[in-house]
């Protein structure tokens, strides 16, 4: 292989990533950031607030004021932000939350209850 041609290799991917973090910043504005910040505005924040898990929960076939859900947020902030992490990717698919309410965009954290 040539060396123009492996120095070419991962353009189409390049332009993708660079695509996709264009929408959520505009490429002007990228050198502004540290690497931390843009790995938090693209992936969502590390520490999983449960404070934030809380405000955009939604409960079906239980009440929010019932002692399940109370025990549910009680072992949630026992967790490390680990164990917390990977909860998250077991229920939900994604290891981080988004960084604000907005950001959630109808993806509510659904607690529900399935009695046969």
């Amino acid at each position: 292989m040539s060396g123009q041609l492996l120095l070419h290799e991962f353009d189409s991917q390049v332009a993708a990533v660079r695509e996709g973090m264009a929408r959520l910043v505009p490429v002007p504005l990228l050198s502004l950031f540290t690497g931390y910040e843009l790995e938090t505005m693209v992936c969502g924040s590390p520490d999983i607030s449960i404070t934030l898990l809380k405000s955009v929960a939604t409960y079906k076939g239980v009440e929010a004021c019932s002692s399940l859900v109370a025990w549910f947020w009680e072992v949630m902030e026992e967790f490390s932000n680990t164990e917390r992490s990977l909860f998250l990717r077991f229920v939900w698919g994604r290891t981080r939350l988004p960084r604000t309410i907005a950001d959630f965009r109808g993806r509510d954290f659904v607690l529900q209850i399935r009695i046969k």
